[in-house]
Protein backbone atom coordinates (compact mmCIF):
# COMPACT_ATOMS: atom_id res chain seq x y z
CA UNK A 1 0.00 0.00 0.00
CA UNK A 2 1.05 3.47 -1.04
CA UNK A 3 -0.96 5.01 1.97
CA UNK A 4 -2.34 4.18 5.66
CA UNK A 5 -4.26 5.98 8.19
CA UNK A 6 -3.03 7.57 11.66
CA UNK A 7 -4.92 6.47 14.50
CA UNK A 8 -6.45 10.37 13.59
CA UNK A 9 -7.42 8.98 10.37
CA UNK A 10 -4.52 11.49 8.34
CA UNK A 11 -3.35 9.69 5.32
CA UNK A 12 -0.04 9.23 4.82
CA UNK A 13 2.86 7.67 3.26
CA UNK A 14 5.42 4.77 4.87
CA UNK A 15 7.80 6.07 7.25
CA UNK A 16 9.21 4.30 10.05
CA UNK A 17 8.38 4.59 13.44
CA UNK A 18 4.85 6.05 12.59
CA UNK A 19 1.55 4.32 13.93
CA UNK A 20 -0.52 3.52 11.12
CA UNK A 21 -3.39 1.63 9.79
CA UNK A 22 -5.09 -0.06 7.11
CA UNK A 23 -7.77 2.08 5.57
CA UNK A 24 -9.80 -1.45 5.13
CA UNK A 25 -9.31 -3.59 8.12
CA UNK A 26 -7.85 -1.19 10.81
CA UNK A 27 -5.32 -3.55 11.55
CA UNK A 28 -1.64 -1.77 12.60
CA UNK A 29 0.40 -1.72 8.97
CA UNK A 30 4.24 -1.56 9.38
CA UNK A 31 6.24 0.63 7.52
CA UNK A 32 8.35 -1.04 4.55
CA UNK A 33 11.45 1.36 3.82
CA UNK A 34 14.43 -0.65 2.21
CA UNK A 35 16.75 0.26 -0.38
CA UNK A 36 15.28 -2.30 -3.21
CA UNK A 37 12.13 -2.22 -2.92
CA UNK A 38 9.68 1.16 -2.73
CA UNK A 39 8.55 2.19 0.47
CA UNK A 40 5.08 0.96 1.18
CA UNK A 41 2.86 -0.20 3.82
CA UNK A 42 2.56 -3.63 4.92
CA UNK A 43 0.04 -5.76 6.93
CA UNK A 44 2.28 -7.95 9.62
CA UNK A 45 3.79 -11.04 7.98
CA UNK A 46 2.43 -9.35 4.64
CA UNK A 47 -0.87 -11.32 4.17
CA UNK A 48 -3.06 -8.01 3.12
CA UNK A 49 -6.88 -8.33 3.84
CA UNK A 50 -7.25 -7.58 0.10
CA UNK A 51 -7.19 -10.51 -1.99
CA UNK A 52 -6.90 -8.78 -5.32
CA UNK A 53 -3.62 -6.44 -4.30
CA UNK A 54 -0.99 -7.26 -6.50
CA UNK A 55 2.92 -6.37 -5.69
CA UNK A 56 3.03 -2.76 -6.15
CA UNK A 57 5.23 -1.45 -9.16
CA UNK A 58 7.43 1.58 -9.56
CA UNK A 59 4.87 2.02 -12.59
CA UNK A 60 1.60 1.69 -10.09
CA UNK A 61 3.14 4.03 -7.90
CA UNK A 62 3.63 6.55 -11.05
CA UNK A 63 -0.20 6.71 -11.98
CA UNK A 64 -1.23 6.93 -8.33
CA UNK A 65 0.78 9.92 -8.06
CA UNK A 66 -1.37 12.01 -10.83
CA UNK A 67 -4.35 12.06 -8.19
CA UNK A 68 -4.81 13.65 -5.10
CA UNK A 69 -3.90 11.11 -2.59
CA UNK A 70 -7.71 11.20 -1.18
CA UNK A 71 -8.73 9.40 -4.60
CA UNK A 72 -5.99 6.87 -4.05
CA UNK A 73 -6.46 3.25 -2.37
CA UNK A 74 -10.14 4.05 -1.60
CA UNK A 75 -11.62 1.61 0.81
CA UNK A 76 -14.75 -0.40 -0.77
CA UNK A 77 -15.56 -2.98 1.32
CA UNK A 78 -13.40 -5.56 1.57
CA UNK A 79 -11.29 -4.13 -1.28
CA UNK A 80 -9.23 -1.08 -2.23
CA UNK A 81 -10.02 0.67 -5.13
CA UNK A 82 -6.60 1.70 -6.80
CA UNK A 83 -8.17 5.17 -7.63
CA UNK A 84 -11.10 6.33 -7.37
CA UNK A 85 -12.06 9.84 -9.10
CA UNK A 86 -14.12 13.05 -8.39
CA UNK A 87 -17.34 11.28 -9.84
CA UNK A 88 -16.98 7.70 -8.85
CA UNK A 89 -15.02 6.03 -11.98
CA UNK A 90 -12.95 3.51 -10.23
CA UNK A 91 -9.31 2.92 -12.27
CA UNK A 92 -8.28 -0.32 -11.47
CA UNK A 93 -4.04 -0.03 -12.42
CA UNK A 94 -2.87 -3.71 -14.27
CA UNK A 95 0.43 -4.83 -14.04
CA UNK A 96 0.45 -8.53 -13.86
CA UNK A 97 -1.53 -11.04 -15.46
CA UNK A 98 -5.21 -11.24 -14.25
CA UNK A 99 -7.79 -14.43 -14.49
CA UNK A 100 -11.26 -13.66 -16.22
CA UNK A 101 -12.94 -15.02 -13.37
CA UNK A 102 -11.05 -11.92 -11.56
CA UNK A 103 -11.70 -9.77 -14.61
CA UNK A 104 -15.70 -9.87 -14.40
CA UNK A 105 -15.49 -10.20 -9.95
CA UNK A 106 -14.28 -6.72 -9.80
CA UNK A 107 -16.31 -5.07 -13.00
CA UNK A 108 -19.43 -6.54 -11.60
CA UNK A 109 -18.03 -5.33 -7.58
CA UNK A 110 -16.56 -1.72 -8.65
CA UNK A 111 -19.71 -0.95 -11.66
CA UNK A 112 -18.62 1.99 -12.79
CA UNK A 113 -14.75 1.80 -13.80
CA UNK A 114 -11.69 1.17 -16.11
CA UNK A 115 -8.49 -1.00 -16.35
CA UNK A 116 -5.23 0.56 -17.15
CA UNK A 117 -3.13 -1.76 -17.93
CA UNK A 118 1.15 -1.88 -17.65
CA UNK A 119 1.40 -2.78 -21.63
CA UNK A 120 5.09 -1.72 -21.62
CA UNK A 121 5.81 -4.99 -20.73
CA UNK A 122 4.57 -6.71 -24.35
CA UNK A 123 4.49 -3.68 -26.49
CA UNK A 124 7.29 -5.12 -28.45
CA UNK A 125 4.39 -7.82 -29.28
CA UNK A 126 1.84 -5.49 -30.58
CA UNK A 127 1.54 -4.16 -34.13
CA UNK A 128 -0.52 -1.89 -35.71
CA UNK A 129 -1.53 -2.93 -39.40
CA UNK A 130 -4.58 -0.94 -40.65
CA UNK A 131 -5.78 2.19 -40.70
CA UNK A 132 -9.24 1.60 -40.16
CA UNK A 133 -10.34 5.27 -39.18
CA UNK A 134 -9.42 8.77 -38.01
CA UNK A 135 -7.48 7.15 -34.63
CA UNK A 136 -8.78 3.78 -35.14
CA UNK A 137 -6.02 0.54 -36.27
CA UNK A 138 -6.49 -2.80 -36.77
CA UNK A 139 -3.99 -4.48 -34.40
CA UNK A 140 -2.72 -8.04 -33.97
CA UNK A 141 -1.35 -9.21 -30.12
CA UNK A 142 1.19 -11.82 -30.67
CA UNK A 143 0.41 -14.10 -27.35
CA UNK A 144 -2.31 -12.08 -26.07
CA UNK A 145 -2.99 -12.07 -22.31
CA UNK A 146 -6.35 -13.87 -23.73
CA UNK A 147 -7.98 -13.10 -20.28
CA UNK A 148 -8.87 -9.83 -21.72
CA UNK A 149 -11.37 -11.20 -23.96
CA UNK A 150 -13.89 -11.04 -20.94
CA UNK A 151 -13.30 -7.39 -20.19
CA UNK A 152 -16.65 -5.36 -20.42
CA UNK A 153 -15.22 -2.65 -18.87
CA UNK A 154 -13.21 -0.05 -21.11
CA UNK A 155 -9.13 -1.56 -21.43
CA UNK A 156 -6.60 1.35 -22.04
CA UNK A 157 -3.15 -0.16 -22.76
CA UNK A 158 -0.34 2.05 -21.35
CA UNK A 159 2.92 1.89 -23.39
CA UNK A 160 5.31 3.12 -21.38
CA UNK A 161 8.38 4.23 -23.25
CA UNK A 162 6.49 2.98 -26.67
CA UNK A 163 4.17 4.65 -29.15
CA UNK A 164 1.80 4.63 -32.11
CA UNK A 165 4.86 4.75 -34.89
CA UNK A 166 6.68 2.14 -32.91
CA UNK A 167 4.01 -0.69 -33.31
CA UNK A 168 3.26 -0.48 -36.66
CA UNK A 169 4.37 -3.70 -38.33
CA UNK A 170 2.89 -7.03 -39.94
CA UNK A 171 3.36 -10.84 -39.72
CA UNK A 172 4.21 -12.69 -42.48
CA UNK A 173 5.32 -16.00 -43.74
CA UNK A 174 8.64 -16.74 -45.88
CA UNK A 175 10.42 -19.79 -46.88
CA UNK A 176 13.86 -20.79 -44.83
CA UNK A 177 16.36 -21.21 -46.63
CA UNK A 178 18.21 -23.76 -45.07
CA UNK A 179 15.26 -25.88 -43.50
CA UNK A 180 11.80 -27.25 -45.02
CA UNK A 181 9.91 -25.84 -42.78
CA UNK A 182 7.97 -22.36 -43.30
CA UNK A 183 9.13 -19.69 -40.77
CA UNK A 184 7.04 -17.11 -39.64
CA UNK A 185 9.35 -13.57 -39.22
CA UNK A 186 8.13 -10.14 -37.41
CA UNK A 187 9.29 -6.82 -39.32
CA UNK A 188 7.72 -3.62 -38.52
CA UNK A 189 6.53 -1.21 -41.50
CA UNK A 190 4.51 1.67 -42.14
CA UNK A 191 1.01 -0.07 -42.80
CA UNK A 192 0.42 2.21 -45.57
CA UNK A 193 2.72 1.33 -48.51
CA UNK A 194 4.45 -1.83 -47.41
CA UNK A 195 7.95 -0.08 -47.52
CA UNK A 196 10.12 -0.84 -44.24
CA UNK A 197 9.75 1.40 -41.39
CA UNK A 198 12.02 4.53 -42.18
CA UNK A 199 9.53 6.33 -39.55
CA UNK A 200 8.12 8.39 -42.39
CA UNK A 201 5.01 6.41 -41.21
CA UNK A 202 3.55 7.91 -44.63
CA UNK A 203 -0.41 8.30 -43.91
CA UNK A 204 -0.36 8.41 -40.17
CA UNK A 205 -1.43 12.07 -38.70
CA UNK A 206 1.60 13.24 -37.16
CA UNK A 207 -0.80 13.86 -33.96
CA UNK A 208 -0.99 10.00 -33.59
CA UNK A 209 2.57 8.80 -33.81
CA UNK A 210 3.72 9.96 -31.09
CA UNK A 211 0.64 8.96 -28.86
CA UNK A 212 1.26 5.85 -26.40
CA UNK A 213 -1.62 4.49 -25.32
CA UNK A 214 -4.31 2.42 -27.10
CA UNK A 215 -8.45 1.52 -26.04
CA UNK A 216 -8.97 -1.84 -26.95
CA UNK A 217 -11.82 -1.73 -28.95
CA UNK A 218 -12.90 -4.99 -30.67
CA UNK A 219 -11.17 -8.04 -29.48
CA UNK A 220 -10.80 -11.93 -31.09
CA UNK A 221 -9.52 -14.48 -30.30
CA UNK A 222 -6.36 -15.31 -31.97
CA UNK A 223 -5.47 -11.74 -30.63
CA UNK A 224 -6.50 -9.68 -33.80
CA UNK A 225 -9.21 -6.76 -33.33
CA UNK A 226 -9.18 -3.01 -33.15
CA UNK A 227 -7.95 -0.38 -31.04
CA UNK A 228 -8.14 3.67 -30.82
CA UNK A 229 -5.42 6.05 -30.22
CA UNK A 230 -5.35 8.19 -27.59
CA UNK A 231 -2.66 10.59 -25.90
CA UNK A 232 -1.56 9.87 -22.07
CA UNK A 233 -2.57 13.61 -21.43
CA UNK A 234 -5.81 12.79 -22.87
CA UNK A 235 -6.43 9.52 -20.76
CA UNK A 236 -5.51 11.42 -17.49
CA UNK A 237 -7.96 14.41 -18.45
CA UNK A 238 -10.37 11.85 -18.78
CA UNK A 239 -9.91 9.74 -15.85
CA UNK A 240 -9.87 13.37 -13.77
CA UNK A 241 -6.27 13.24 -13.20
CA UNK A 242 -5.54 16.12 -10.87
CA UNK A 243 -1.97 16.58 -10.43
CA UNK A 244 1.10 16.66 -12.38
Amino acid sequence: MKYAETASGEKIEAVKGIEAFCPVCREPVLARCGQIKIHHWAHEADLDCDSWTEPETEWHRGWKTYFDPLLVEVPMGPHRADIRNGAGLVIELQNSNISPAEIREREMFYGSMVWVVNAELFADRLFLTKRMGPDIFAFKWKHMRSSWLHARKPVYLDLGSFTVKDLFGVEFKRPDAYSSRVAKDLFRYDGTNGAYLDRSLVGIPDDLRGCGVLRLNTVYSGGRGSVRVTSMAGLRELLGAVAE
